[in-house]
């Protein structure tokens, strides 16, 4: 059953009195649980888009609908995760961050029920030892991971993330895609995922969209059927990765 349908999406600003087309009659459709990785060149409407499916963004023509409803507006069913490391409230504690957005949508009953809820997420991200500690005292990496944490106490049916690794070093991004696969499997949520990087989208996705520049915003959609888990690179995933390169170059 469809679960994301995308249907001839076209989105257009407006510049000095001109219209710029950013996306051009986009199409996708996913089941509930994919991983969809998005990758395309710069100004291709990768981030738009996410915006798009977010709610946060509703002047487009076309079909944006989960469930078969349209999305009309952000609501918690759709977290967005952004790559900036400043997105946390510096001046709240790591478990103060994640509790945050359940008091404020009385996510739970009781703060009992929300203090489970924000410890449960804290330890799946691994930073059970780190819930005093405020976002100047960690890494980059780690407050990823308190970002992750959050909106996963949300409980969001749709998780989007732009480019969330990409300004970290390459040891601490591998070890969060491995954490992020990890936690894929544990979740109901489907993964929308915004990145530049190949590899990265072999080693997460059950699909790959290429996106290019209007008119062909909707370049290639392929199912990524490599077994889990995806670990070196080795002929076959080669010759994936030669094979999406060539697509981005066309």
């Amino acid at each position: 059953m469809t679960f994301l349908r995308i249907e001839n999406l076209d989105k257009t600003y407006t510049v000095n009195k001109e219209k710029k087309t950013i996306i051009h009659d986009f199409n996708l459709s996913c089941k509930q649980h994919d991983f969809i990785c998005i990758i395309g060149k710069s100004g291709c409407g990768k981030s738009t888009l996410l915006k798009i499916i977010g709610g946060f963004d509703s002047q487009y023509s076309g079909q944006v609908k989960i469930n078969d409803e349209k999305i009309l507006s952000p609501n918690i069913d759709k977290i967005l995760i952004f790559q900036d490391f400043n997105q946390l409230f510096p001046w709240k504690t790591v478990k103060e961050n994640v509790l945050f957005p359940l008091k404020v949508n009385q996510k739970k009953k009781n703060f009992d029920s929300i203090d489970a809820v924000a410890d449960k997420y804290i330890e799946m991200v691994g930073l059970r030892d780190y819930h005093h500690y405020y976002p100047h005292q960690l890494s980059g990496g780690m407050k990823q991971r308190v970002a992750l944490a959050r909106a996963l106490a949300l409980e969001p049916i749709v998780l989007l993330m732009d480019e969330p690794f990409s300004s970290l070093d390459a040891l601490t991004r591998e070890s969060l895609q491995g954490l992020l696969h990890e936690i894929w499997k544990k979740i109901k949520s489907t993964i929308i995922f915004v990145t530049h990087d190949i590899k990265e989208a072999i080693k997460l996705s059950t699909k790959i969209v290429i996106m290019g520049l209007p008119p062909d915003s909707t370049k290639y959609v392929i199912d990524n059927t490599l077994p889990f888990p995806r670990g070196e690179m080795d002929s076959t995933h080669l010759s994936f990765y030669n094979e999406i390169r060539g697509f981005l170059e066309e």
